[in-house]
């Protein structure tokens, strides 16, 4: 016998409604993708900053020339070389947003693509000025969007 769809009401072939936790659940992965974004971007622009490019960057990081780093050490290498713009910073979160596809390593051209993408993404970066500014006593100085 095929199915009949007269034989059901309304009710019952409605489509399931998303529970409240699912949708509190989205809502923080949406917030969670945007503040990781902020972070990137937030990085690109100091690369930017200090005339570095992402490629120039992670080739300074990469001690051997494999193209490939371990997301730790190239957080690592933000801290040492980055580290009057990312002073009080979590880098815990800036590993997090590095670690895209969740192995432990970035490639140089996902890493290039990534701080492309970051670069040219609308993320508020205010809030990564104010607390630079605010540990090393300057003013925040703000790109205007």
């Amino acid at each position: 016998m095929l199915f009949d769809p007269t034989r059901y009401n309304q009710k019952q072939l409605a489509v399931p409604q998303l529970s409240a936790v699912k949708i509190r659940n989205q809502q923080r992965e949406k917030e969670s993708s945007e503040e990781y974004m902020s972070i990137l971007k937030y990085l690109a622009e100091s690369l930017k900053a200090d005339n570095l490019k992402p490629e120039q960057f992670f080739m300074q990081a990469d001690k051997q020339m494999t193209r490939v780093l371990r997301v730790d050490q190239l957080k690592d290498h933000v801290k040492a070389s980055l580290l009057n713009k990312f002073d009080g910073l979590n880098f815990m979160k800036l590993a997090v947003a590095l670690n895209i596809n969740n192995t432990g390593i970035i490639y140089q051209n996902e890493f290039v693509q990534l701080m492309q993408r970051a670069a040219q993404s609308g993320a508020d970066t205010s809030q990564f000025h104010r607390i630079v500014s605010a540990i090393s006593g300057s003013p925040a100085k703000v790109k205007k969007q």
